[in-house]
């Protein structure tokens, strides 16, 4: 009997414990979503957060649905990154990846939804004029638009440069061939717009097509593929990097912000390839689908 007094003890203990936890952790998220909301996709979608988790379960109709659907995932900042997947009480069986921007606790907008209906949600009973909410940095982007078909290799000054009526967009030193490669590349993807992260020393570079990113592949080309969803921030070693699992992706030294708004640009294109000319000390770094 003294020792079930004692396992009863422990088992209460627990239970203590577990309901502390339960209590504190969803009073450490900078905003609650837990609710009932509705999309622009004419579905209904239940909501809870606990902490910086985040479940949800999603319904064209109560009744007879042409579509349902469960996710699951986490918030960053001001992103909600979460993997989904149709459920069989509707009749559709799609799955996949969604990013969400969190405009305001009452609002949700989509980032990148490939395959997903919806783009905006707003949470039942909150006021229709509601102010956007500063919940995390929002970045603009520093891009020079060109013409692709006018772009061509010149030499300038002993220098090989990748340039656009007289206005030069990479500088490939004594590598005539990269320079070749680099326009190669530029004309087969239609690219027609060069964007920085961090200008005059700048920590990323990449292309867009139309306002998108390119979508490859192509024949030949040094790629790396990542999980843009898998993808974090961290500090390592005293320097700011993009890293997935225990491996790094790209470099930001001291520039936490620089970083932080690269990671905001993958996940806004959905670059799955990180993509080079010239390793191991390349002259062009390009992202693409």
């Amino acid at each position: 009997m003294k020792n079930m007094g004692a396992i009863n003890r422990n088992i209460l203990l627990l239970l203590m414990g577990l309901a502390i936890i339960l209590t504190v952790a969803p009073q450490g998220a900078a905003l609650d979503l837990t609710g009932v909301w509705d999309c622009d996709d004419g579905g209904i979608y239940y909501i809870r957060q606990l902490g910086n988790s985040v479940w949800w379960y999603g319904e064209q109709d109560p009744n007879s649905p042409g579509w349902s659907n469960v996710a699951v995932g986490t918030i960053d900042g001001s992103r909600v990154m979460l993997t989904w997947a149709d459920v069989p009480k509707g009749g559709a069986m799609g799955s996949g990846n969604l990013v969400l921007d969190v405009v305001s606790g009452s609002r949700l907008r989509a980032v990148e939804h490939s395959g997903f209906g919806g783009a905006a949600w707003t949470m039942r009973g909150a006021p229709e004029d509601e102010p956007e909410e500063d919940i995390g940095p929002s970045y603009g982007e520093d891009c020079i638009s060109f013409d692709p078909n006018r772009a061509e290799v010149v030499s300038a000054g002993g220098r090989w440069k990748v340039a656009v009526e007289g206005m030069w967009l990479l500088d490939f030193g004594t590598s005539k061939s990269e320079a070749e490669s680099a326009l190669e590349i530029i004309k087969h993807y239609g690219m027609n717009s060069q964007c920085f992260v961090g200008r005059p020393q700048a920590s990323m570079e990449y292309y867009l097509v139309n306002g998108d990113a390119p979508v490859g592949p192509m024949i030949g080309e040094d790629a790396i593929s990542f999980d843009p969803y898998a993808l974090e921030v961290k500090r390592v070693q005293g320097k700011w990097k993009i890293v997935e699992g225990s491996h790094w992706l790209m470099d930001f030294d001291q520039q936490e912000e620089e970083a932080r708004q690269a990671l905001d640009i993958i996940l806004r294109y959905d670059f799955h390839y990180m993509c080079y000319v010239g390793r191991p000390d390349p002259s062009m770094t390009y992202f693409r689908k």
